[in-house]
This record gives C-alpha cells, structure tokens and sequence, in this order.
C-alpha cells in the first residue's frame, strides 16, 4: 500500500510533528486521518525516534479508547501514519467553545482517559503528553487518546527513554520537568491538571511563560479562591496533583473515589456521551476548523 491509494482531500491539523490530513482510500472510500512526517523534518528537528515510538506505540495499542492505526509506510521522502479519522474534534477545541465543562460531563471523559491510561499501562506504555489536544471524540461521542509522539515503552523494567524535558509546560509533572526518570505516574498528574482544566475553563499553573509555568509546577500551590467544584473532585484532583510520585493514585485505587460514584465502569461505553458531534457530512471538519 502507498500514498497513491489515497485521496488527499483537506488538511485537518498541524502538531509538532507533521501535519494531519483528512483522507480517503480509493479502492473502497473509507475515510482516514493520515500523519504525513517529512524525514528530512524529523532528523534534522531529533524526532526519529518519537516517530517511531508512536507508530510502534499504535501499532501495540489495541482499545476502544485509543486511536486505531491501520497503516504505516513510507515513500522517499514522507514517512505516513493512517489513522482512524474521529470527526468530533479534541476536547481542547470543545472546553475553548463551552468554556468549562460540568462535573457530569469531566466525569464522562476523564473515566475514559482514566480507562485508556490504565490499559497503556499495562501494557508498559506511558504517554507523556496527555492534555485536552490529544483527547479525540469519536462519531459517537466517546473518547479516544491520539499523539503519542512522546511515548514511551519500557520494557523489563528499562527505561528506553531520554531524560529531555517533554511535553507541553501546563501538563508537565516535577519529575518530568526536574528530567528524573519517569513512569506511568507521570500520566496521572496530567490526568489531574485536565480535570482542573475542565472544571475551571484554564489549568491550575498556567502563567504567561514557560519558565513562570515550571516555577509553579515545581512549587506553587493552587489558588482555590473562586473555584466552586465539589468537594469529591478537589479531592481527587489533589491526589493526583502530588508532588511525590509514589503517592499519586493509579487506576485501581480511583475507580472507587467518590468523585466516579454513578459510572459502571464495566459498561461505560453503553453510557450517553455528554456531547454527540453533528457533522453535515462524513468529510465535514467542522470540530476541528475552530483551532
């Protein structure tokens, strides 16, 4: 299979590692997000190596809340990822129209993430860039995390990655930042600032720069005059939001915090999603055009 299989028909979004096209296979019209990569780009800016994680990342990655890869190829000069084309957008786009989300609906996609991460871990995998950009909503409203750019597989207990500070400022963890080696506790931590960020509309160290954002990562504590969350998501989101690795809550012991009372965690692709996309048709970009 080949570039030429494919229709390119529009550009859907541009990350750090390339650009996202929609488009469509020519021998049966089904619809794909393909991640086109310059290999020029990618030596000469480092990133072979996180191209490759993430082709092998997806390519290990079998679960309902984690994008699907269907191919990967290369010609001369491009490197292609396709993907399954999730029409709802990202929730980086939805909290940005809706401002804030409730606690019902922050419950709904937090349980999935929760539920994605939990899977990758075991499977050795840590993402290491989890923020509201890289979680996508399918046609039918459900969750599904995308870009693993930064992820990392350790395997037999090894570390097989650098200690580079990664990721995006706001959703870094200490250790992440301070370049210590880091596991899948690092994952909950930006779990936690996305459930911040969700309830209050912006994350709980956000600052006008970069350094100003590592400072309070490393040791502002959050203002919560003002906050009205309740008292089961402060909670959960502190948990999370501890500086010490080893403390912060993985999957098995949150599934019975408070704040997930009322999801079946068994049956939570059965549940109502808070928000179903309504695109004018299957090629329509709309939840994405709004980046």
């Amino acid at each position: 299979i080949s570039i030429k299989d494919f229709e390119i028909l529009k550009p859907i979004s541009r990350g750090a590692y390339g650009k996202v096209y929609l488009a469509q296979k020519k021998s049966t019209r089904d619809l794909f997000a393909i991640k086109v990569l310059k290999k020029s780009d990618m030596v000469r800016k480092n990133m072979v190596t996180s191209v490759l994680a993430e082709k092998r990342v997806l390519a290990l990655a079998r679960n309902p809340y984690v994008v699907k890869l269907y191919y990967a190829f290369q010609s001369k000069e491009y490197l292609y990822l396709v993907m399954e084309y999730l029409i709802g957008g990202d929730l980086s786009s939805l909290l940005q129209a809706m401002g804030k989300f409730t606690e019902e609906m922050a419950r709904f996609y937090i349980a999935q993430a929760a539920l994605a991460l939990d899977y990758l871990h075991s499977q050795s995998i840590v993402h290491r860039d989890i923020k509201p950009d890289n979680m996508l909503i399918d046609s039918n409203g459900h969750l599904k995390l995308s870009d693993f750019g930064l992820a990392k597989i350790t395997l037999d207990g090894n570390d097989k990655s650098d200690s580079k500070v990664l990721g995006t400022p706001d959703y870094l963890s200490p250790e992440l930042l301070l370049g210590l080696s880091s596991g899948p506790e690092a994952d909950w931590w930006a779990l936690g600032i996305c459930l911040f960020e969700f309830l209050v509309g912006y994350p709980p160290f956000f600052d006008n720069s970069p350094d100003s954002i590592f400072k309070n990562v490393l040791s502002k504590q959050i203002d919560w005059t003002g906050i009205d969350i309740s008292p089961n998501a402060k909670s959960l989101i502190l948990s999370w939001l501890d500086r010490d690795p080893k403390k912060r809550p993985c999957f098995k012991e949150i599934r019975k915090h408070p704040f997930f009372d009322g999801i079946n965690w068994d049956k939570i692709l059965d549940m109502e999603p808070p928000f179903i996309p309504n695109p004018e048709n299957q090629q329509d970009t709309f939840y994405f055009d709004s980046k």
